[in-house]
């Protein structure tokens, strides 16, 4: 590689068209630089070749680093391909052909305008991840345009860059041509274009339109074709500054709008697909039918179909079947040819294959109370779809009445539409009982309802579309009707979001909650009692009544709770009832919540030595703890230790247990019993109550012997020992000093 070649600061694994486009960028700087009429002597030549070498390894490192940015950027926004014919947005530039339909005939030429619209200044911000794209300041621009060489022949082109010498071209001189070649027999043009130097400014053009190149077509036959724009780089100046147009993408991908062309009498092709909503289940049949394509003097002989999943197939049917075995997206394209063997442009459509497609009624809910005759009803229908959370369903919800004696057909309530469910969608229906007969007095007729949701095609299961409401259904009497309910009690401790039931610990407080509510037809004056009664049928307290209560028609689920600390410890029920004037049915009338019990806890007593030693083994002792309660008993006892500031361990079982402390300090040991009631203390609980079945000891850790063991001698034995060898020793002294008897 030469001395001052651009690509010589590149990557070795850069790619091959943009190392070609930075030698030709750089051939066309350095010739700037070349004089024929002076001779150059080698100081002259190497002077001028070390300026030249300076000056083109800034401009074309530059101008590499604008075009790798092309090839190399990674980031990739979504964006939605649209037609040449829609119109132009607001917000990004735009790469189009103009014009973008053709139809000539053999022998005719015609030229289109590659054009750029709306380069401006702005940026636009990713919601997402809040990165700026550039949506202006053009400063290179290269593609390649396709066409079917068959039918066109490449005559001239013309590019008008730079703006300067073309008021509607586009870039600012200086300019270089990166590329720019024709192969007529392959039928593409390729062209590759760049601004160059420190000062020159970038191009934008905003709501305006300007030329990239004029190309003009000779038709060599009667046929139909498109000219694509392909491998489109829009890019500014500065590295990683690639534009966000229409037809941003990363590498090859990018495009810009193209163009259709025609001959008279080519022949249209255009297909209609079932399912119409373009989603398909997998292993099920889809239809495509291609009777729409048209050729207006002649004949459809062939229908040349390309499924998207490798399967082709050529058929002279306009009807054709097809099933995919794998999800994803299906690109189908469709050619025809008619009898003189003119082929048409290809159609293509879509099909997304779905791994199932599956809509059902999951209920249907009726108004649980008598619909008095000429009154109105509410239902609420829940559908729902199984179709997966990207596949939204649309279809029809019906509900229908009958006689529950009836074996005739359903009456229609109502229809509903559901537009793109994902999940699950309640659906309210009312139904006027005025047109159904009215019962006469002291009776009452039942009616059943069905909820039915429309098919969706390849439906995966049809038996779950519709659903009936559970017997014996709505109730519309022939008169008023007198009727209470009350739901069974609901008895607990209840402290901040805890709950507890069942069983409960003496001096909490206890809570019963329940509902009363009025299914009847009148408006009704209610007494409430609420009664706490013992095993042996007596009550543990006095009855709470709550008295000459006003309840309205169908007012449902009106609530009533009474809370108390005064409950011994005792096994009881909770009754409640409702009672009012006449009532058509008092088995709904009562409720009980049975197997309650509130308990007297245990009290814990643990015994262990007066003086610990470290590595010395204790007994503590709980035998003597016991229960309160009469039928109480401890069933298991959990210890376990800590030495400060750490966590417990060592856990150990049984009323009686030994440990042996590793270190001197204050150890902490701990008890936790449970009762044969299930009564425990549970520290991720907030039940005071419950610390009665936990106790902690500190015990005073001292340092014994370092062969690890001390037997424990009492001060008062040390005090005595003292004593004793005082005396022994005054008396071994005075029998010492005592004068022995002359001879």
């Amino acid at each position: 590689m030469e001395d001052g070649d651009p690509r010589s600061s590149m990557p070795a694994d850069s790619p091959k068209f943009l190392r070609t486009i930075s030698r030709g960028a750089a051939r066309a700087i350095a010739a700037n630089y070349k004089n024929p009429s002076r001779q150059y002597t080698s100081q002259d030549f190497r002077a001028r070749g070390r300026e030249m070498r300076k000056n083109t390894g800034k401009a074309c490192l530059g101008i590499g680093l604008i075009l790798l940015s092309i090839y190399a950027a990674t980031i990739n926004p979504p964006i939605n391909k649209v037609m040449a014919s829609e119109p132009f947005s607001t917000l990004r530039p735009v790469l189009f052909t103009d014009p973008d339909i053709i139809e000539q005939d053999v022998d005719d030429e015609f030229t289109v305008s590659v054009k750029i619209f709306n380069l401006t200044d702005n940026v636009w911000t990713d919601p997402i991840n809040m990165r700026e794209y550039p949506l202006g300041n053009l400063f290179a621009v290269g593609m390649n345009m396709s066409w079917d060489p068959a039918i066109l022949e490449h005559v001239s082109h013309l590019v008008k860059i730079p703006s300067d010498n073309y008021p509607d071209g586009v870039l600012y001189a200086p300019t270089s041509a990166v590329e720019d070649s024709v192969n007529s027999n392959a039928g593409y043009y390729k062209m590759a274009y760049t601004s160059s130097g420190i000062y020159t400014p970038a191009f934008n053009n905003p709501d305006q339109n300007s030329t990239v190149f004029d190309i003009t077509f000779r038709v060599k036959k009667r046929g139909a074709c498109t000219l694509k724009l392909i491998q489109v780089m829009m890019a500014g100046r500065d590295p990683g500054h690639r534009i966000y147009h229409e037809g941003y993408s990363v590498g090859d991908d990018a495009w810009g709008r193209g163009a259709t062309f025609t001959s008279p009498g080519a022949p249209v092709a255009e297909f209609s697909v079932w399912p119409a909503d373009l989603r398909a289940g997998v292993n099920k049949p889809v239809m495509f039918n291609a009777s729409e394509s048209v050729d207006t003097d002649g004949t459809i002989t062939d229908y040349m179909w390309d499924f998207g999943d490798g399967s082709t197939d050529s058929v002279t049917n306009p009807i054709i079947n097809h099933t995919y075995n794998a999800v994803g997206y299906r690109t189908v394209g469709l050619k025809v040819r008619d009898n003189v063997g003119l082929e048409s442009l290809q159609f293509e459509q879509t099909v997304r294959v779905v791994e199932k497609r599956d809509v059902l009624v999951r209920s249907v809910d009726i108004p649980g109370f008598p619909i008095v005759h000429g009154s109105v009803a509410g239902i609420n229908v829940t559908v729902s779809s199984d179709s997966g959370a990207e596949v939204p369903e649309s279809f029809q919800v019906s509900l229908f009445y009958r006689n529950s004696t009836s074996t005739n057909g359903w009456t229609l309530i109502g229809t509903q539409s559901v537009i793109s469910l994902t999940t699950d969608k309640r659906l309210t229906f009312s139904w006027n009982t005025t047109g159904t007969p009215k019962p006469p007095a002291g009776e009452s007729y039942f009616y059943q309802v069905l909820a039915s949701a429309t098919y969706v095609p390849h439906e995966a299961n049809i038996t779950n579309n519709s659903l009936m409401s559970l017997p014996p259904g709505i109730e519309v009497p022939g008169g008023d009707i007198h009727d209470m309910s009350i739901t069974s009690p609901n008895v607990a401790v209840v402290i901040g979001s805890q709950t507890f039931t069942s069983r409960f610990i003496l001096g909490e407080e206890v809570t019963v909650r329940f509902k009363v509510s009025n299914i009847g037809t009148k408006d009704e004056i209610c007494n409430i009692t609420l009664s706490f009664i013992a095993r042996n049928g007596t009550l543990l307290l006095p009855a709470k009544e709550w008295l000459n209560q006003p309840l309205n028609a169908r007012a449902l689920n009106q609530p009533y709770d009474f809370s108390t600390t005064a409950l011994p410890a005792e096994a009881f029920n909770v009754t409640v009832r409702v009672d009012i004037a006449e009532d058509r049915n008092l088995a709904n009338n009562y409720g009980i919540a049975k197997g309650l019990r509130v308990v007297k806890p245990p009290v814990i007593e643990i015994s262990y030595p007066n003086i610990i030693y470290a590595n010395q083994s204790a007994t503590f002792d709980a035998t003597a703890s016991r229960h309160q309660d009469a039928e109480g008993q401890i069933v298991t006892y959990t210890w376990d230790k800590r030495p400060e500031a750490e966590v417990f361990g060592d856990v150990k079982n049984g009323a009686s247990v030994s440990y042996s402390f590793s270190s001197v300090g204050n150890w902490t040991v701990r008890l936790r019993i449970m009762d044969n009631f299930g009564l425990t203390f549970d520290s991720s609980q907030n039940r005071p109550a419950a610390l009665a079945y936990r106790k902690e000891i500190v015990v005073d850790v001292q340092r014994g012997s370092e062969g690890g063991s001390q037997f424990p001698i009492d001060p008062l034995y040390i005090v005595a020992a003292i004593v004793v060898l005082a005396i022994i020793a005054v008396v071994v002294i005075r029998v010492i000093r005592k004068p022995k008897p002359s001879a």
